[in-house]
């Protein structure tokens, strides 16, 4: 069964996201366990990047073209050791995030218009037992379909 270009491009988040290692030229490690739509974080659970693709909105252009604008959030999170300052490391996150998402070679180049940098930054994750450092970033991306059929543009 073939996907949707929605679909397509939200697969592509994750694998980019999944990119997201030091080897890779980035300042964490957060890509090695990219999701999508969690409900919970599991316990031990060392890093993550989560992916949630948000109700888009859509608009009718000229030459039957269907022209979409899909906000998409990362959610990622790291357990500290007791020396890490969760601040540096949130933002380290945070940065590699929105590198990830905005380079231009990543697979979304054939299937978008634009991603657009909509905000975040590192937030503390308050745990009892754990220290976390984590961050959000939210893009808007916006596509293009042909009217009425959302698997081709």
């Amino acid at each position: 069964m073939a996907d949707t270009i929605r679909e397509q491009i939200i697969k592509n988040a994750v694998t980019r996201a999944g990119l997201i290692k030091t080897s890779a030229g980035y300042n964490t490690n957060i890509g090695t366990n990219a999701v999508r739509d969690i409900k919970t974080l599991d316990a031990g659970t060392a890093l993550i990047v989560e992916i949630i693709a948000m109700s888009e909105e859509s608009a009718k252009e000229l030459f039957g073209v269907m022209s979409h604008n899909m906000p998409i959030a990362f959610k990622a999170a790291v357990k500290l050791n007791s020396t890490q300052n969760i601040h540096e490391i949130s933002e380290s996150i945070y940065g590699d995030l929105v590198k990830s998402m905005t380079d231009q070679t990543s697979a979304f180049s054939t299937l978008i218009e634009s991603i657009t940098h909509t905000g975040g930054g590192g937030v503390e994750t308050p745990n009892n037992e754990e220290r976390y450092a984590s961050a959000i970033a939210t893009f808007d991306v916006k596509y293009n379909t042909l009217i009425g059929n959302p698997y081709q543009q």
